[in-house]
């Protein structure tokens, strides 16, 4: 036997033999093109363990398991004599076969025989000499070598719970969806050692001074987002330990990243430990039969409630992992007799304009709980009749989802509420909560809470009102935006064009994004006022609302090219990728939108880099690192001159243009386009960098080797803005 990987954990496969009263057999999931009447198929059954029924190559159709055995055994001193009563049964030398012991000892003696799977493919099962097993040694060294094994990046959304909560804690019936506003990602490598990397935001470990740590201290309490990565992986060695799946001999680096306001009950911890275990069932290979979806769930809330003791309930756990719109029924009997509840996820076309606004500076969510599961499990009327009647609510709203009746969802938005009001009481419930529900009926719009509190989701039918009652909501101190629902049916095919060959998707959002920019000028300029900012020289202005923004976020600075600075710089942008993507919806308009709020010598180093039109403007995660690396790291020495001070830029290179325009953007989207033409060795560097290999500015529309209709020539956001400056 071969491991593909050369990985195989021996230590492990012995603990778990030790912990089973009986024999153990190593088995694998055959790959597409091996056929089962090749080896010995094992059937296991998937709670104990046990092997039920060991078919040493059996005929195509005689069973539908795929599991393979690898020809290793572990036997107890007590299993021995069995073999000496085999050989006798079976005189001819050709029936004296370890697939047939197995198959006698399973089948006929009904012995306790366990199965352990290996994550993994196979090669030299059977009799082998020593020169094949070299001659896969070196094939696999020499792969290895070709192709490193390569970052695994997997993302997880916040969520919304539309109806329901909070009973899906209580045995009751919910419906949440997961929005693309705000997530979760995290990024695995791997490493020779186990490397878990805190976040420089969110696990901070230096602070500028005493005042910053107490201010961070209170806002964003101790607890950080490393804990999760950490109990992730604890939690799922545990699982695979204890499923009879042996994990390979290999280490990584984790990291993570996020986006979700904290403690506003949006599901962002939740969000964080989902996206590890993607993460970690990739590297390991563990597949949908390992670890099924509802499991998936379990295990999520495993992680937060065994390990953390973060309050919690199945809701968010089983929407972030089955995605999009789901229908939640957490029944007694349901639970008790599967282990989980009925998931199906609902139809999202044609979905209503949902909108979210959560508060600045949340109280910690988890207090919302109060004392109402002490009173349920003490079987208080009041409270058991209310997790009925949110059951019977959210019936209710899947009928009006599937029937499109957006009036009647409204109507059981607003009861959904007001029966929470009465189980909990407005003094738990908190003021923040109760100002934000009643600030959205002065406009006539559905509300509720769409987590643990901190944050609240209406529908608000009268489009009419929704500009009004998001100013309302931003001279409230609060943050307002439109919820853009995640559809992963969706993404499967549209994120994958973009992310992987996303020119003529980059170019479509483009337009999409301009025609809703000048429509918002248009819309404005009627009523006297403009959304679009005029051209400044130092303080550029995304949006009008850019004053109301910097008091419910951060404040925002333009960056200069300080040392240290640049990481919180581009996180806090990325808020605003949250709040508002319909006017940022691609990577290259973000990149862009950042180097509009670079001035002095970052600004100059941005511009450059825009000019020679790389790949790096058109994928806004490695444009970030570049940043990053740049500005917060010493940079490296050249070879015509001395190292850089830290947060110095580097010395000039003759491969970028040394002249470049210090004016930012009228547009937040939109580059200033250059009149003078490349010199020859930036036209060269753009070629390499385009598909076609055409040449071009973005003042220029084609050249002979490239057609005018080229999706990769020039950005029709550079186009308009070159027609506005001519």
């Amino acid at each position: 036997m071969l491991c593909a990987d050369q990985n195989f954990d021996i230590a492990q496969v012995i603990r778990f033999f030790r912990s089973k009263p009986g024999e153990l057999i190593i088995y694998y999931e055959l790959e597409e093109g091996e056929k089962s009447s090749s080896r010995g198929i094992v059937e296991v059954c998937p709670d104990t363990h046990r092997i039920t029924r060991f078919l040493e190559k059996p005929q195509e159709g005689l069973t539908e398991s795929r599991l393979a055995s690898v020809v290793f055994y572990c036997l107890q001193k007590n299993t021995l004599p069995y073999l000496s009563q085999f050989l006798t049964l079976q005189p001819q030398a050709k029936d004296r076969t370890f697939g047939q012991f197995w198959e006698w000892l399973i089948n006929e003696r009904q012995l306790h025989v366990f199965g352990m799977k290996l994550p993994t493919g196979f090669q030299l099962i059977g009799q082998v000499g020593l020169s094949d097993y070299t001659k896969w040694l070196t094939h696999y060294s020499a792969k290895q070598q070709e192709n490193p094994a390569k970052p695994i990046t997997c993302r997880s959304h916040a969520r919304v719970g539309l109806m329901g909560n909070p009973s899906d804690g209580f045995n009751g019936k919910t419906i949440a969806m997961t929005i693309s506003n705000f997530w979760a990602e995290v990024t695995l490598v791997q490493s020779q050692t186990l490397v878990l990397l805190p976040h420089p935001l969110n696990d901070p470990t230096e602070f500028g001074s005493l005042q910053d740590l107490f201010c961070i201290s209170r806002k964003e309490g101790y607890l950080g987002g490393l804990r999760l990565l950490q109990a992730t992986c604890m939690k799922f060695y545990q699982f695979c330990s204890k499923q009879g799946i042996a994990l390979t001999k290999q280490n990584f680096t984790l990291k993570y990243d996020t986006n979700i306001p904290r403690q506003v009950g949006l599901a962002g911890s939740s969000a964080i430990v989902s996206a590890t275990l993607k993460c970690l069932m990739k590297f390991y290979n563990i597949t949908e039969s390992d670890l099924p979806k509802p499991v998936r769930a379990n295990f999520i809330l495993n992680v937060e409630t065994d390990e953390l003791f973060i309050t919690a309930g199945l809701q968010d756990r089983v929407v972030q992992v089955y995605e999009g719109l789901v229908y939640m029924d957490f029944s007694k009997h349901l639970m008790d007799e599967r282990g989980h509840g009925e998931y199906v996820s609902i139809d999202m076309s044609c979905l209503p304009s949902f909108w979210l606004a959560y508060l600045s500076d949340p109280s910690d969510s988890g207090r919302i709980h109060s004392n109402v599961r002490q009173r349920w499990l003490n079987g208080e009327t009041l409270v058991v009749e209310a997790m009925k009647t949110f059951a019977e609510l959210t019936d209710q709203a899947r009928t009006a989802l599937q029937d499109r009746d957006w009036g009647r969802l409204a109507l059981l938005m607003d009861q959904n509420f007001e029966l929470r009001r009465s189980v909990y009481t407005e003094d738990c419930l908190g003021p923040g909560n109760l100002k934000m529900v009643e600030l959205a009926r002065q406009f006539d719009s559905a509300v509720k809470l769409p987590g643990s509190g901190g944050a609240v989701v209406g529908l608000c039918l009268d489009q009419t009102r929704l500009v009004e009652m998001r100013q309302a909501f931003q001279e409230a101190g609060c943050v307002f935006c439109v919820i853009v629902p995640y559809d992963p049916s969706a993404s499967a095919v549209g994120g994958q064009v973009h992310r992987r060959s996303g020119w003529l998707q980059d170019r479509l959002d483009s337009f999409a994004a301009v025609a809703a920019l000048l429509q918002l000028e248009e819309d404005s300029a009627s009523d006297g006022e403009s959304v679009l900012p005029a051209p400044s020289e130092e303080v550029p202005r995304s949006r009008k609302d850019s004053a109301t923004d910097q008091q419910r976020l951060a404040p925002l600075r333009p960056y200069a090219g300080e040392s240290g600075v640049c990481g919180p710089f581009m996180s806090r942008l990325e808020q605003e990728f949250g709040l508002y993507p319909e006017y940022l919806p691609t990577d290259r308009s973000r990149v862009d939108y950042v180097m509009t709020w670079c001035v002095g010598r970052a600004r100059e180093f941005v511009d450059a880099v825009w000019e020679l039109q790389g790949p790096v403007c058109n994928d806004y995660a490695v444009f970030s690192a570049m940043m990053k690396r740049q500005w917060d790291a010493p940079a490296p020495a050249l070879d015509s001159g001395p190292p850089c001070r830290p947060g110095s830029p580097a010395p000039p290179d003759p491969r970028l243009p040394q002249s470049v325009p210090q004016s930012p953007s009228p547009l937040p989207a939109v580059r200033t386009a250059r009149k003078q033409p490349l010199t020859p060795l930036q036209s060269m560097s753009l070629s390499e960098s385009l598909p076609c290999g055409g040449r071009s500015t973005g003042a220029l529309l084609a050249t002979p080797r490239c057609s005018p209709v080229c999706v990769c020539v020039a950005s029709p956001l550079t186009r308009i803005q070159q027609n506005q400056v001519d």
